[in-house]
């Protein structure tokens, strides 16, 4: 049929040729232009011919065939070659998401890869897999012709130098159940997992418990499980769901052993600043020693524990692991002729007098005021009294020095001083969570300080605590 046609387009081209050439001179030359096997019955210029009307070999077709290119281009010259193609295809196992494979021409346009499809040589393939529920990804292969199989990701590209084969396999999960558990928590570090996968379980106790057993089972059967520290423990996924459970035990509650503390002073009274006489190990036990009248400390000491004095009468130390007796030795204080003893007051714990015991009527006395936490802004009073009148002895100041001094009456004296914080202190905020804090920046010792809190919408006070001092203390409002 590709035959026929091709003559008859050659026939049908060479009489256009002709025509347009000579029918000019066949029509001058009368009925030459006649035609046919009975001569004479066509008009001049009809050279439609007669008796075999097929115009073809079979007589019958006289269209050639649509969408048949030429081999030769219509014109003789050879049909150009066509790009080099290689084909793709691809499969996958049930569970995997039909893969989104695409491929891109440089320089050019790019599209979808479907199974088997044809793509230009040296195109960039990119494959990209997802997995059903209930399974997940697993290796992503392909071959190049007869090359050897390669392993990529998701994502991953290669050029198309060859027919390729991309296969997609896919990896079955499954389910991981933690059961509620009493006086603690259970939780997996995944709720679905492949066979071989390493899975964490956290097993919490309550407040007052500690972690008993933990139980993994598949199919009713136990998976061994290893202790990862830290209410950690890990197990190997089986092929099969698993169900995980735990429990949890009261914490045995011991008392520690509680030891007591007793005083025996001589002239002395001994008193404890912590504690009521029972301590446990470890406790940190104060305590103060004062003479009686007209008797100074001569010894602090006790049995069993180790003493440290932190001046001005008192002391501390670390409760042992046995009962302590504090002892206090107190000595007359017997001055010589026209010697008078001299003592002190002090109402802040932190802060006394420092001045000798005794001294001669007449003499002059130095003494000095000193406080602990000499960081703070105090002020203070101090007061010189005759102990026998009540008169009050009169004392200078020497700032070159900083020490007082007044001159020794023909009695005993006693020294007072009252401490009183002063000066402007700074105060800083710090919030937790959502909200705010307005508050001046500082105060005088003694003012009033109003502090609002402004929690956020959606959030409440839950406490508000004012820290002073130091070492810091703080006091709930």
């Amino acid at each position: 049929m590709k035959h026929k046609a091709k003559s008859f387009i050659a026939v049908l081209l060479a009489l256009c040729l002709m025509m347009s050439l000579g029918v000019g001179a066949l029509a001058d030359n009368g009925d030459q232009g006649g035609g046919g096997q009975d001569g004479g019955n066509t008009p001049g210029g009809d050279y439609s011919g007669g008796g075999d009307d097929s115009g073809t070999e079979d007589g019958g077709d006289e269209n050639p065939d649509e969408g048949e290119p030429d081999p030769d281009g219509g014109d003789g010259d050879p049909a150009p070659l066509a790009d080099e193609t290689y084909t793709v295809d691809f499969g996958y196992v049930p569970g995997i998401i039909i893969p989104n494979i695409t491929y891109a021409v440089e320089g050019g346009e790019g599209g979808k890869v479907t199974n088997h499809a044809s793509i230009p040589s040296g195109a960039t393939i990119t494959v990209n897999v997802s997995a059903a529920s209930g399974y997940r990804v697993g290796n992503i292969t392909y071959k190049l012709g007869e090359g050897t199989e390669t392993t990529i990701q998701n994502g991953n590209t290669f050029k198309l130098t060859a027919n390729a084969i991309i296969m997609m396999h896919n990896v079955q999960l499954y389910d991981i159940t933690c059961q509620q558990a009493a006086n603690g928590s259970v939780t997996s570090s995944a709720t679905e997992a492949a066979e071989g996968d390493t899975v964490t379980i956290t097993a919490t106790p309550a407040q007052g418990y500690e972690f008993g057993t933990l139980t993994v089972t598949a199919n009713g059967s136990p998976v061994d499980t290893t202790s990862a520290g830290d209410n950690k423990h890990t197990f190997t996924m089986p092929a099969s769901d698993v169900t995980v459970s735990a429990t949890f035990k009261l914490i045995e509650q011991t008392e520690p052993d509680t030891h007591t503390v007793s005083t025996s002073g001589t002239n002395a009274n001994i008193t404890l600043t912590t504690g009521d006489g029972y301590y446990k190990v470890g406790d940190q036990v104060t305590f103060t020693v004062a003479p009686h009248s007209g008797y100074r400390i001569s010894r602090v000491y006790a049995t069993g524990a180790t003493l440290a004095d932190k001046g001005n009468g008192s002391y501390s130390f670390t409760m042992p692991n046995n009962n302590v007796v504090i002892y206090a030795e107190a000595t007359a204080i017997t001055p010589p002729a026209d010697y008078h003893r001299i003592s002190t007051y002090s109402n802040d714990a932190y802060g006394w007098v420092s001045v000798d015991e005794t001294a001669k009527a007449g003499s002059t006395v130095y003494f000095r005021i000193a406080h602990t936490y000499s960081a703070y802004n105090y002020d203070y009073k101090v007061y010189v009294t005759n102990d026998r009148t009540g008169a009050t002895v009169k004392y200078d100041y020497d700032s070159y020095y900083d020490r007082y001094s007044f001159t020794m009456p023909d009695d005993d004296v006693t020294i007072s001083v009252y401490f009183d914080r002063v000066g402007r202190y700074s105060i800083t905020k710090d919030v937790e969570g959502d909200g705010s804090i307005y508050v001046r920046s500082s105060a005088d010792h003694g003012d009033t300080v109003w502090i609002e809190a402004a929690p956020s919408a959606g959030q409440s006070l839950t406490s508000l605590r004012v820290f002073y001092g130091e070492p810091w203390a703080y006091g709930d409002k």
